[in-house]
């Protein structure tokens, strides 16, 4: 049984920093890496959820150990709220969310799927031996990513929400997707599995 911590953090786009970053994804990305403090190691991922009407952004941040709060908080960056998880996965159906980077690769190059049949045929290959009775590409949109150094890429991501079913073979894969991620551009806010038992 594996053991994360998934920390909700409420961005105030009022602070200068905030505002830099919902444009600018590496400053999204600092800001989701501040939790990681000094010199801890583990796969951290993290997803910028869809805004709603009129409430604050929302980033999630996941990590195998306690996210390091201080600095976030002292910045004035917004709340935040910690939840210790117990990764309990048994098969059935859940329903669930994942921004990921759908892309072909072809001749060393990325291409990215703009076709919605296409965006789903990928995530099906990505997630076997899980089963996708119900997914829906909710958004799909090219962030574009600039580095210290004035390096500068495009970064094609496609917000899939729906339910899939994790079938009794597919226990330890659906846990390792959830720990390790999904896809491409995991450092960028692409690749973390959120699920929830389907009622």
């Amino acid at each position: 049984m594996s053991t994360f911590y998934l920390t909700q953090l409420t961005l105030d786009p009022y602070a200068k920093e905030v505002r830099r970053a919902l444009e600018d994804r590496y400053a999204l990305h600092r800001i989701a890496y501040s939790l990681k403090g000094d010199g801890r190691k583990g796969r951290l991922l993290w997803r910028l959820e869809p805004l709603r009407g009129k409430k604050r952004p929302v980033m999630l941040v996941q990590t195998p150990f306690p996210p390091e709060l201080g600095h976030f908080l002292a910045q004035g960056w917004g709340d935040a709220r910690v939840n210790r998880i117990q990764l309990e996965l048994v098969p059935g159906v859940y329903a669930f969310r994942l921004e990921a980077n759908a892309v072909r690769r072809r001749e060393q190059k990325a291409r990215p799927l703009l076709d919605p049949d296409e965006q789903v045929q990928w995530l099906g290959e990505k997630l076997a031996p899980l089963e996708l009775p119900e997914v829906i590409p909710t958004r799909s949109v090219a962030h574009v990513v600039r580095k210290p150094g004035g390096e500068t890429y495009t970064l094609h991501a496609v917000l899939f929400e729906g339910r899939l079913l994790v079938p009794e073979n597919g226990v330890g894969e659906a846990a390792a997707m959830v720990l390790e991620g999904v896809g491409r551009g995991r450092s960028m806010g692409l690749g973390l599995l959120s699920l929830k038992r389907a009622r």
